[in-house]
């Protein structure tokens, strides 16, 4: 399993770890996207006469000048975003009917089937498919954002309220906790095998953070409902509606 790219060259938390973080769940697949991210922002911390030593981020000179500009970097960050409420919510689905529904089969595509039943609006399967491939091995970061923002009592941020509520700025400002909480979801996804622990980013190792035990709430009656009516060729709503 690959790990997330936040150390720097003493073992320590880089200074913008936060900033490596967002890339990874913005470009899980494309490590020169993720370079080209987190150089944009480094241009901004160079000339921060605040910034820590930014010797260990040396990797990403070359990339500077052909870094896209921050609005191009915003879309793609709210693109990325809608695509992950899918990931995040048929994980955060799966993990629940983990821990309190063991009879309930944990296959992605039988919450695909729950949130086309359920979601008006909710897009198309090929939809479902393309972001749930692209973002599994990520989504467990994300979830920790909604953990994150609930232990602080802060509305979870969603892609539709994205510029009201500063994600990079919460998560940097409880970086380590956020981790904390990142690396037990990962453990928990691992341990009930929801999705293959050589996919799954995690945080290293080295900073030894330990595992917190969630609450997962159990499925409502509704989704149970749901479950309980899929057929592997469901057409979805119109199978629901007659």
């Amino acid at each position: 399993m690959p790990d997330l790219p936040i150390l720097g060259s003493d073992g320590e938390l880089a200074p913008i770890a936060p900033v490596l973080t967002l890339a990874v769940m913005t470009y899980p697949d494309d490590p020169i996207a993720r370079a080209e991210f987190s150089s944009s922002v480094l241009v901004g911390l160079i000339e921060n006469p605040e910034s820590k030593d930014l010797s260990s981020l040396g990797f990403l000179a070359p990339v500077l000048r052909t870094a896209p500009a921050p609005t191009v970097l915003a879309g793609d960050v709210q693109r990325a975003a809608k695509s992950s409420w899918v990931a995040t919510t048929v994980l955060s689905l799966m993990l629940s009917a983990a821990h309190h529904h063991p009879r309930v089969k944990r296959h992605a595509k039988h919450f695909f089937y729950v949130i086309d039943a359920l979601v008006v609006g909710a897009p198309t399967d090929k939809t479902f498919q393309e972001a749930w491939k692209k973002l599994r091995a990520v989504a467990h970061l994300d979830l920790a954002v909604s953990v994150l923002a609930n232990a602080h009592g802060v509305p979870a941020a969603t892609a539709k309220d994205i510029e009201a509520f500063n994600v990079l700025a919460f998560v940097s400002k409880h970086f380590r906790e956020y981790l904390t909480y990142a690396e037990s979801i990962r453990r928990s996804v691992e341990k009930h095998r929801l999705v293959a622990p050589r996919e799954l980013w995690r945080v290293p190792p080295v900073l030894e953070l330990p595992e917190v035990e969630f609450p997962y709430p159990p499925l409502p009656e509704s989704v149970l409902a749901v479950l309980a009516s899929y057929r592997p060729d469901h057409p979805g709503r119109k199978h629901l509606a007659k």
